[in-house]
Parts: structure tokens; C-alpha cells; sequence
């Protein structure tokens, strides 16, 4: 008995690739071997833990080992399946992002034009749409214009809202073939 016992564990456990402890998968080779040698041994009096352990079924996560060839698999080597989630997650934040703050420019604008009144001028060179309160220009869509913002702010806030909306409707229509009228929201 001590025979079957000193083969088990010099010729039946599987050692490769695992530090030379045994990974309890038996070769290909061995598996008669193994059980054999349990099954002579089920009426002995070795007792570990109130039974008989079966050495060739034990789990082994960390590595496997083909039965035709023998050789180690690593079944938890997919390395490009997480790296593909993570950048696809890097994408969506980054796109989330993006969307948001579209939508926030779109919100703050709709905001500025339905809550403000509203200069409109419409000419063959361009139109101009300035967007205002009792106190200052709050905002402006031109297309075929230029229209410096911060500086006509900063005037009309100087000289006062109705002069400002007075001197630039006067020099739309001087400079234009158009005019400006007013809109209130």
C-alpha cells in the first residue's frame, strides 16, 4: 500500500508550470492511475476530514490543461475583450460630455430669446437679430454680418438701452437696404 502511495505522488500529480507545487490535474496519462491507487486506498485507515478526497477533481481556476496534449490553457486570458470595454466606456463619457454641453449652449440660448425683446433687422446684405432687457443686449444672431458683441455691450449699457437701439436701427438703415423693428417675446 505504501507502494501505490509513494507512485501517486512521485508519478501522478502534475507539477508543470505551477512551481513545482501540484495543481491536482493529472496528466492525461494518469488519470487510471490516480483512481486506482484511490480506490485501494478507500479502506485504509487515512480519515482527512471525515473522507476520501478525489485529487482529480479538484477545481483549479488558474490553470487547465489540455487532455490530448497535455499542455497548460489559460482559459482566463481575454485581455482585449476588457481593454475594448473600457475604451468604448472612455468614448461614451467623453460623448456624454459632448452632448451635454450642446444641449446646455441650445437651453441657454432658447432661454436668452424667448425671455428677451428682440431688434430684428433684415436687409439684402445680411440680417442681424439683437436680443436685449431693460438694461443691456443680452444676446444676437447675424448671418452675412459682423457684430462685436462685448463692445456694443459695453456702449449700450453706457449710453442707455433705447438710445442704443435708436442709434444702431439709424445706422442699419443708413448703411442697408434694410430696416429694424422691434419685437417684444
Amino acid at each position: 500500500m505504501n507502494q501505490n502511495l509513494s507512485d501517486f505522488n512521485q508519478n501522478n500529480l502534475n507539477t508543470q508550470g505551477n512551481g513545482g507545487v501540484p495543481n491536482n490535474q493529472p496528466l492525461n496519462n494518469q488519470v487510471q492511475s490516480c483512481d486506482n491507487t484511490l480506490s485501494q486506498n478507500q479502506n485504509s485507515d487515512l480519515n482527512y476530514g471525515g473522507g476520501q478526497q478525489n485529487f482529480t477533481s479538484a477545481p483549479n481556476p488558474q490553470m487547465n490543461f489540455d487532455p490530448q496534449t497535455g499542455q497548460p490553457i489559460n482559459s482566463f486570458n481575454n485581455n482585449k475583450k476588457p481593454k475594448k470595454n473600457k475604451l468604448l466606456m472612455i468614448f461614451a463619457i467623453i460623448g456624454g460630455i459632448f452632448v451635454g454641453i450642446i444641449v446646455l449652449i441650445i437651453a441657454i440660448f432658447t432661454i436668452t430669446s424667448t425671455t428677451s425683446e428682440k431688434l430684428v433687422c433684415k436687409s439684402d446684405e445680411g440680417n442681424i437679430t439683437i436680443m436685449y432687457n431693460d438694461k443691456t443686449i443680452t444676446g444676437y444672431v447675424a448671418t452675412g454680418l459682423s457684430y462685436d458683441l462685448d463692445s456694443q455691450k459695453k456702449y449700450a449699457e453706457r449710453i442707455g438701452i433705447n438710445a442704443y437701439l435708436t442709434e444702431f436701427s439709424g445706422w442699419f438703415k443708413n448703411n442697408t437696404t434694410g430696416t429694424c423693428t422691434k419685437k417684444n417675446s
